[in-house]
């Protein structure tokens, strides 16, 4: 099992028209996100997909722990709230690029206990997913900075910073949360505009990573660019990848996507432990870039978060150029 830990909430895509407001709810929240791409990926993939995260008892909380039973995610522990879904406002420019709004404070998505699991040596959980805003706000943050503590080395960790501005707290405490999580990961998937906020240069970002944590921490990164691609940062090498051309609806989600299909073929096909990254030459890593650059691609022609299967991402993959 691949388990994802953090937010899941609903998206409300807005479109104004004229004198007229349109909005759609849809799940969103990235760890969600992650959960459902995974789960869209597994039986494929020979992995399965748990979620922990905190889930409200309204309407809406039912409703993603409905949507995450439906597409076979495994709520190894998802908190049934007494606080309300957090709402996300989600409007796009004339790219497809989102912007976001946040409404509501003490809501379900941060309810987690410091306890909130704890794994056995027998557990099939190989793999932990984290990042966004709940690693830096409490009570969360506390539990889930706890369980990296706790797993790093037992488990591959991988961190998504998915920096949103609007709800990450001061820098100096954002990033003493999120460093504290990097000096445990064994990768980190970031975009390039996440990065540039919380650290300036993606790139410098990534060869300071793999440099300070020489013995612990990232054994690769991955910079996301939207469109131009990504690349990746090992310490014997880089890889970069150019997507397939698509015509782009939105980007809600695609780095979620990426993040999953990652993930989802490093565990078919490459080394899937911290040993085998960091040994691991560059022919190993070629088939999980393409094929996440290809899922985040298709995500793109569709409003919303909604990550492809695996069969589709295979229809396209041969357009995504890794070099």
């Amino acid at each position: 099992m691949i388990l994802v830990c953090g937010e899941a909430l609903v998206d409300l895509l807005v479109d104004p028209q004229g004198a007229e407001l349109a909005a759609q709810p849809v799940p969103g929240g990235s760890a969600f996100n992650c959960a459902v791409g995974l789960a869209r990926l597994a039986a494929e993939n020979g992995i399965a997909a748990g979620y922990l995260g905190g889930l409200s008892a309204d309407v809406f909380g039912r409703w993603l722990r409905a949507r995450l039973h439906a597409e076979g995610v495994l709520p190894a522990s998802a908190t049934e709230s007494v606080h309300p879904t957090r709402i996300v406002a989600v409007s796009r420019d004339a790219t497809g690029e989102p912007a976001y709004g946040f409404y509501g404070d003490r809501v379900a998505d941060l309810d987690l206990p410091a306890d909130a699991l704890m794994l056995c040596d027998d557990s099939p959980v190989r793999a932990l997913v984290l990042g966004s805003f709940p690693i830096a706000l409490e009570p969360a943050g506390d539990a889930l900075r706890r369980l990296v503590s706790r797993e790093a080395g037992r488990r591959l960790i991988s961190l998504d910073p998915n920096l949103r501005s609007a709800l990450t707290p001061p820098d100096a405490v954002w990033r003493g949360a999120f460093e504290a999580c990097l000096a445990k990961a064994d990768i980190v998937k970031a975009s390039a505009a996440d990065v540039a906020t919380g650290y300036g240069d993606a790139h410098g970002f990534a060869a300071r990573a793999l440099a300070d944590h020489a013995s612990a921490g990232p054994a690769l990164v991955v910079v996301t660019e939207g469109g131009a691609g990504a690349r990746l940062h090992h310490r014997d090498f880089s890889l970069t990848v150019r997507p397939p051309q698509v015509t782009v609806v939105d980007a809600v989600g695609a780095g979620d996507s990426f993040h999953a299909a990652f993930l989802a073929a490093l565990a078919r096909y490459g080394p899937f432990d911290r040993a085998g990254l960091a040994a691991c030459g560059a022919d190993a890593l070629r088939f999980p870039l393409a094929y996440a650059a290809s899922a985040a691609a298709l995500t793109c022609t569709r409003a919303g978060a909604d990550p492809p299967d695996h069969a589709s991402i295979m229809q396209h993959i041969g357009d995504a150029v890794v070099s």
